[in-house]
């Protein structure tokens, strides 16, 4: 009887650390803004974006919450780019002197290189798996393309 008394405190407790930390991972992802709203808000502010130009710097900005940067330099202009919401690989991949050009009411970046030339499609899987909201993705950019 005592025993069965403990297993049961012990499965409560279990379960109550388990409901904890999914509501703390909630909020936790919703204190960095990792929900719908700010998908969807950064898909259509990068697909109404155009940038291009070639890459002369590439860093993460400790200063500013780690955001990962590339520097464009186009002509005489230049330009910082935000890579976190892509998916890690992408800011590894890009290295310094590649061509890099996005043009607005798109999602795909186009990069060049020696021996490469290639078209990445955004999907900003930094912010959540893209799989969920890869409906909403071609609804964008369905709706631009009429």
């Amino acid at each position: 009887m005592k025993s069965s008394k403990i297993l049961i405190v012990v499965v409560l407790i279990v379960m109550g650390w388990i409901f904890g930390f999914y509501l703390m991972n909630k909020k936790v992802e919703n204190a960095l803004g990792l929900n719908d709203d700010f998908f969807i808000s950064v898909a259509q502010t990068y697909y109404n974006d155009s940038f291009s130009g070639i890459v002369s710097k590439k860093f993460i900005d400790w200063d500013n919450h780690g955001y990962k940067k590339i520097v464009l330099v186009n002509q005489s202009k230049t330009r910082e780019v935000r890579l976190d919401y892509e998916w890690i690989g992408l800011f590894k991949f890009i290295e310094v002197g590649d061509s890099i050009s996005k043009e607005k009411n798109n999602l795909d970046m186009r990069l060049r290189r020696k021996e490469l030339d290639t078209i990445i499609r955004l999907n900003f899987s930094g912010i959540k798996n893209s799989w969920d909201y890869i409906d909403f993705l071609y609804e964008l950019d369905s709706i631009y393309d009429k």
